[in-house]
């Protein structure tokens, strides 16, 4: 625990309006990236995840207007937080009234433009308490470097918005430094935040509050009365979080909205342990090559911020063995808290969040079992906060080699690393030649950074506006509409694998395409075997299916074994399709495609007759 606390020193006009126009070039390159592909029509092939997130929105506008509690609620995504939905929901409700589908889909882009660029402020946050204003500037410059910072920019998704809770959560840690005080509560309350507001993944950061309790808690490795002193507050910080993100989630409080939760969760994890789906087994080579070295950081680069968090980690540990429980006087106890050099306090004081990285990267690289970039944001964001420790360390041990070097042998390590005690800013070293090599290291990682990111061709491919050529989708699109124009009308409501195709030509509104994900299921189309289980919501009926004429499909000699019940499954119910066992006819295919009308008249959207098989 430290007698005299830094704080944040305060920014200079010149540094306001450095930061601010990096911002704001930023917010730019977003806001020109996003007009892209506003296509509802193309949206799944072009955007991928993007047309269910469009799609939950007009879910929630429906809910709103038909003051559907159950509705408002059924965004599906619940590893995302209610929050972020309501702000993407606000961001594009005045589109969603007009039904402009192109700024419908722009809305929630631009606003987590937003939160990426909120990640660049908090950062900068962070350096300005040990850095000069130039070298906190490369600090942000090695995160606008990362293809990632871009890439999710773009998308919808809330990883950069939980990427900034994390970062506000270490930014108060390094705050407190050890006074286990309002900036600590604030701390935990950031965290709070992010797994309720953003995503519930954050959860992986939890153990970064608890290491810094365990860290500033005096004693507590070596007394057991202390070490229940870390335990109570760390019970009561996991508590708090929790609460929040139950608070923040309302739904969590009914017994329904609880089991929705639930079972996406359980769905998350068997699709991170099969690689959603794909039952491959992605090994450590693939994650380290095609999502940390392509999206983040170079791998020397990577290497370097990973050991200079094994070093704060390993000197913060032999500081807490070290310690002697039994020194009750405050003076012997603030002595006894006080590392025995500034360089050490650093090392000390970024270790929990050296903790929080290797933590949630170890879990990721170990028990995710992809290679989405995206899961990857907020640990990566916060371990680059390790090259703060790692470029003030190094610089001030090439200037005490330098010194010594050219002065007495004997000369004191402590006189070296003297800081300033005026100006009210944290620094490691007030020597120019210490600013200077921090700068420079710092430049070289950089450096690397863009060679690294040149090479690889990632900023090819984030920067290229339109990087998915549209020919071959429009050719089944030709091929699909053949087949539907003839006979679906505009009450119909559709099922289909294959969702690009150009339906609003039929008359049909987004909201009439219902996509089916990976393996088919009768419950999601049969009356009889949707009503065999409990809904929350009520049964959708399907005027027409779209299934994929595959070779395999035609051909079950030709089918590899299953991989587990649900493809088996999945094979049954095409068999029985193609059977005629359910209420629906095949009245239309083609190379590529199966058409299926719904004969179900008790559950139908369309009120005219089954139509006719197309000759």
């Amino acid at each position: 625990m430290h007698a005299n606390p830094p704080h944040q020193p305060k920014l200079s006009l010149q540094e306001y309006l450095v930061l601010f126009a990096l911002m704001a070039a930023c917010f730019v390159v977003f806001c020109y990236m996003d007009y892209r592909y506003l296509d509802i029509e193309f949206l799944s092939f072009t955007r991928g995840d993007e047309r269910p997130q469009f799609l939950q929105l007009q879910k929630m506008y429906e809910g709103l207007l038909a003051l559907d509690v159950k509705k408002f609620f059924a965004f599906e995504f619940y590893n995302y937080g209610f929050f972020y939905y309501l702000l993407s929901f606000l961001a594009a409700l005045p589109f969603i009234i007009t039904e402009n589908y192109p700024l419908q889909i722009y809305a929630p882009r631009v606003l987590n433009a937003l939160f990426s660029i909120a990640n660049l402020w908090i950062l900068y946050k962070i350096a300005r308490i040990y850095l000069a204003p130039r070298t906190s500037m490369l600090i942000l410059l090695l995160l606008t470097s990362m293809g990632a910072f871009w890439h999710l920019g773009f998308a919808f998704k809330p990883d950069v918005f939980q990427g900034f809770f994390v970062l506000l959560c270490a930014y108060f840690l390094l705050q407190d430094r050890g006074m286990l005080g309002q900036n600590y509560t604030r701390a935990w309350l950031a965290l709070g935040l992010g797994i309720g507001l953003a995503k519930f993944q954050a959860i992986l950061f939890i153990p970064m509050i608890y290491a810094y309790v365990f860290c500033h808690t005096s004693g507590a490795l070596r007394d057991i009365a202390r070490f229940y002193q870390a335990c109570k507050r760390s019970i009561v910080a996991t508590f708090g979080m929790f609460g929040i993100w139950i608070l923040t989630n309302p739904y969590l409080l009914h017994p329904r909205g609880f089991k929705a939760w639930l079972s996406m969760f359980e769905l998350n994890m068997r699709s991170n342990a099969t690689n959603h789906g794909a039952y491959t087994q992605v090994p450590l080579s693939e994650k380290l090559s095609q999502v940390i070295e392509l999206y983040y950081f170079e791998i020397l680069v990577f290497l370097a911020l990973s050991i200079a968090g094994l070093y704060c980690c390993i000197i913060t540990l032999q500081w807490l063995i070290s310690q002697n429980p039994h020194a009750l006087d405050s003076a012997t106890q603030d002595s006894m808290c006080q590392p025995c050099t500034q360089a050490n306090s650093t090392s000390i004081e970024f270790a929990p969040i050296a903790t929080g990285f290797f933590i949630s990267l170890a879990y990721l690289l170990l028990f995710v079992n992809k290679t989405w970039e995206a899961y990857y944001f907020s640990t990566m964001a916060l371990g680059l906060t390790l090259a703060i420790p790692l470029t003030t360390l190094c610089a001030i041990t090439w200037s005490q080699i330098a010194k010594i070097a050219t002065t007495s042998p004997k000369l004191s390590a402590k006189a070296l690393l003297k800081t300033s005690k005026g100006g009210g800013q944290h620094t490691l070293c007030h020597t120019n030649c210490v600013l200077s090599l921090s700068s420079i290291l710092l430049a070289l990682l950089l450096g690397l950074q863009i060679l690294g990111g040149s090479m690889s061709g990632i900023y090819t491919k984030v920067f290229t506006k339109y990087n998915k050529p549209l020919e071959s989708i429009h050719a089944l699109d030709d091929e699909l509409m053949t087949l539907l124009r003839p006979v679906v009308d505009s009450k119909a409501v559709i099922l289909s694998e294959h969702v690009d195709f150009s339906f609003l030509s039929l008359g049909l509104k987004p909201t009439q395409v219902h996509q089916a994900f990976g393996l088919i299921d009768p419950a999601s189309f049969v009356y009889a075997e949707w009503a065999s289980k409990p809904h929350t919501m009520p049964f959708i009926p399907k005027d027409f299916l779209v299934i994929r004429n595959t070779p395999t499909r035609q051909n079950p000699a030709i089918q590899a074994a299953p991989r587990d019940e649900n493809e088996q499954k999945s094979r049954e119910t095409f068999g029985a399709l193609m059977r005629g066992d359910y209420p629906y006819k095949l009245i239309a295919q083609s190379v590529h495609f199966l058409v299926f009308a719904n004969t179900d008249t008790a559950h139908s959207n369309i009120t005219k007759p089954t139509p006719k098989e197309n000759p």
